[in-house]
């Protein structure tokens, strides 16, 4: 009995940290892009789907976090600093996010640039990672020059910005 008792207890905290719990839709509001969800991939904060393609020419900072992951918390100082360190030399840092669409609102009122949806994970899983802070550092001709998962210090970041430039 307290073994299934501890299996239920694992299993419930292990759902409610993966964001798994349905969100209710408020009245109004569009649910993601159905095209989007069969085939996974990025939406914005409104549901409709985006991709890199809106960065062509530019080099691009991906960083895949999740909300309430501790390590992703710790990343987001650093991603800030550094998005306006390199936003005069048109270096772009977009956020996978996993996650519900609420809590990838909070995370978007600290950061200062695109913070978008990654449905299903499937992004984080196709470019490769298994876990989050994952970061991928994006040429300006759209080839992946690095992959990175788990927390990067600041020295490790501006390191592999600064190979983009």
């Amino acid at each position: 009995m307290m073994m299934r008792m501890t299996i239920l207890l694992v299993t419930g905290a292990l759902i409610a940290g993966c964001g798994v719990a349905a969100t209710p839709r408020l009245a109004g509001q569009q649910p993601a892009a159905s095209a989007a969800q069969a085939r996974g991939g990025f939406v914005d904060l409104q549901g409709r789907p985006v991709s890199l393609d809106a960065f062509k020419g530019r080099p691009v900072v991906l960083s895949f976090l999740a909300p309430g992951d501790w390590d992703s918390g710790a990343q987001v100082p650093l991603l800030i600093r550094l998005a306006g360190a390199y936003k005069p030399e048109g270096i772009a840092f977009v956020c996978g996010g996993e996650g519900s669409q609420g809590a990838l609102r909070e995370l978007g009122r600290e950061l200062p640039f695109d913070v978008w949806q990654d449905l299903g994970g499937r992004e984080l899983a196709a470019r490769g990672f298994t876990g989050v802070p994952a970061h991928q550092f994006i040429t300006r001709d759209g080839r992946v020059q690095a992959s990175r998962e788990g927390f990067l210090s600041r020295g490790q970041l501006t390191e592999l910005i600064e190979a983009l430039r």
